[in-house]
Protein backbone atom coordinates (compact mmCIF):
# COMPACT_ATOMS: atom_id res chain seq x y z
CA UNK A 1 0.00 0.00 0.00
CA UNK A 2 1.36 3.48 -0.86
CA UNK A 3 0.70 4.91 2.42
CA UNK A 4 2.32 2.36 4.55
CA UNK A 5 5.63 2.45 2.33
CA UNK A 6 5.19 6.22 2.42
CA UNK A 7 5.02 6.34 6.23
CA UNK A 8 7.71 3.66 6.76
CA UNK A 9 9.96 5.31 4.61
CA UNK A 10 9.75 9.02 5.59
CA UNK A 11 9.20 7.82 9.25
CA UNK A 12 8.00 9.38 12.81
CA UNK A 13 10.92 9.25 14.71
CA UNK A 14 11.84 6.41 16.83
CA UNK A 15 8.21 6.82 17.78
CA UNK A 16 6.39 5.65 14.88
CA UNK A 17 4.58 2.19 15.06
CA UNK A 18 2.41 1.79 11.62
CA UNK A 19 -0.65 0.28 11.48
CA UNK A 20 -3.04 0.75 8.26
CA UNK A 21 -6.76 -0.38 8.24
CA UNK A 22 -9.49 0.62 6.69
CA UNK A 23 -9.86 4.33 6.19
CA UNK A 24 -13.18 6.03 6.31
CA UNK A 25 -13.69 8.63 3.94
CA UNK A 26 -14.86 11.72 4.93
CA UNK A 27 -17.45 14.57 3.48
CA UNK A 28 -14.25 15.67 1.11
CA UNK A 29 -14.09 11.72 -0.31
CA UNK A 30 -10.55 11.95 1.08
CA UNK A 31 -10.12 8.94 3.38
CA UNK A 32 -9.36 10.10 6.92
CA UNK A 33 -6.33 8.72 8.56
CA UNK A 34 -5.53 9.04 12.12
CA UNK A 35 -2.65 10.00 14.19
CA UNK A 36 -2.27 9.34 17.48
CA UNK A 37 0.14 10.59 20.64
CA UNK A 38 -0.28 11.45 23.97
CA UNK A 39 1.12 15.37 23.75
CA UNK A 40 3.42 15.14 26.54
CA UNK A 41 6.72 14.14 25.43
CA UNK A 42 8.59 17.24 24.21
CA UNK A 43 9.66 17.82 21.97
CA UNK A 44 8.16 14.41 19.97
CA UNK A 45 4.67 15.54 20.73
CA UNK A 46 3.54 18.18 23.33
CA UNK A 47 0.86 21.59 23.30
CA UNK A 48 1.87 24.75 22.33
CA UNK A 49 1.04 27.41 24.52
CA UNK A 50 -2.31 28.02 22.62
CA UNK A 51 -2.73 24.15 23.59
CA UNK A 52 -2.63 22.91 19.90
CA UNK A 53 -0.90 19.71 19.62
CA UNK A 54 2.74 20.24 17.96
CA UNK A 55 6.64 18.06 18.21
CA UNK A 56 8.49 16.71 15.84
CA UNK A 57 6.24 13.95 15.33
CA UNK A 58 3.23 15.77 15.17
CA UNK A 59 4.62 18.28 12.34
CA UNK A 60 6.36 15.24 10.53
CA UNK A 61 2.70 13.82 9.95
CA UNK A 62 1.02 17.21 8.93
CA UNK A 63 3.74 17.36 6.34
CA UNK A 64 3.40 13.79 4.84
CA UNK A 65 -0.10 14.42 4.46
CA UNK A 66 0.21 18.04 3.26
CA UNK A 67 -1.35 18.82 -0.18
CA UNK A 68 -2.71 14.79 -0.08
CA UNK A 69 -5.77 14.63 -2.51
CA UNK A 70 -6.70 11.04 -1.53
CA UNK A 71 -5.65 11.22 2.48
CA UNK A 72 -6.46 13.94 5.22
CA UNK A 73 -5.14 13.61 8.48
CA UNK A 74 -6.72 13.87 11.84
CA UNK A 75 -4.07 14.38 14.64
CA UNK A 76 -6.12 12.67 18.20
CA UNK A 77 -4.38 13.23 21.77
CA UNK A 78 -4.57 9.84 23.66
CA UNK A 79 -3.91 8.49 27.03
CA UNK A 80 -0.57 6.68 26.32
CA UNK A 81 -1.70 3.27 27.95
CA UNK A 82 -3.88 3.09 24.80
CA UNK A 83 -1.22 3.38 22.06
CA UNK A 84 -1.20 -0.37 21.29
CA UNK A 85 -4.82 -1.51 21.97
CA UNK A 86 -6.17 1.36 19.71
CA UNK A 87 -4.22 -0.08 16.85
CA UNK A 88 -5.23 -3.53 17.73
CA UNK A 89 -8.73 -1.94 17.75
CA UNK A 90 -8.27 0.02 14.52
CA UNK A 91 -9.11 3.28 16.67
CA UNK A 92 -6.40 4.78 14.51
CA UNK A 93 -4.06 3.90 12.02
CA UNK A 94 -0.44 4.94 13.06
CA UNK A 95 1.07 6.22 16.57
CA UNK A 96 3.92 8.63 17.46
CA UNK A 97 5.15 9.21 20.82
CA UNK A 98 8.87 8.45 21.51
CA UNK A 99 7.88 4.74 22.01
CA UNK A 100 10.68 1.91 21.97
CA UNK A 101 11.04 -0.52 19.77
CA UNK A 102 11.24 -3.97 20.96
CA UNK A 103 11.40 -7.20 19.45
CA UNK A 104 8.38 -8.29 20.11
CA UNK A 105 7.03 -5.04 19.16
CA UNK A 106 8.51 -5.46 15.92
CA UNK A 107 6.66 -8.71 15.38
CA UNK A 108 3.64 -6.90 14.98
CA UNK A 109 4.22 -3.17 14.20
CA UNK A 110 5.92 -1.59 11.59
CA UNK A 111 8.89 0.98 12.97
CA UNK A 112 10.66 3.72 10.94
CA UNK A 113 14.05 4.25 11.23
CA UNK A 114 14.86 5.61 14.43
CA UNK A 115 15.74 9.32 14.47
CA UNK A 116 16.37 10.05 18.36
CA UNK A 117 17.56 7.99 20.98
CA UNK A 118 16.19 7.94 24.65
CA UNK A 119 19.28 6.81 27.02
CA UNK A 120 18.00 4.21 30.16
CA UNK A 121 19.60 5.77 33.49
CA UNK A 122 19.14 4.69 36.60
CA UNK A 123 19.57 7.63 39.24
CA UNK A 124 20.16 6.55 42.87
CA UNK A 125 21.67 8.46 45.81
CA UNK A 126 25.53 8.92 46.05
CA UNK A 127 25.85 6.26 48.95
CA UNK A 128 23.96 3.76 47.63
CA UNK A 129 24.64 0.29 46.72
CA UNK A 130 23.14 -0.17 43.76
CA UNK A 131 26.50 0.23 41.32
CA UNK A 132 24.30 -1.71 37.82
CA UNK A 133 21.33 -2.16 36.48
CA UNK A 134 21.93 -5.84 37.74
CA UNK A 135 22.23 -4.64 41.25
CA UNK A 136 18.54 -3.80 41.40
CA UNK A 137 17.01 -7.30 40.68
CA UNK A 138 14.66 -8.97 42.40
Amino acid sequence: MRLKKLLGIVGLGLSLALIVTGCSKNSSGKKEVTFATVGTTKPFSYQNDKGKLTGFDVEVAWEIFKGSKDYKLKIQQIDGDTIYSGLDSAKFDFVGNNLSYTKERGKKYLYSYPTASTPSVLVVPKDSDIKSYDDIGG
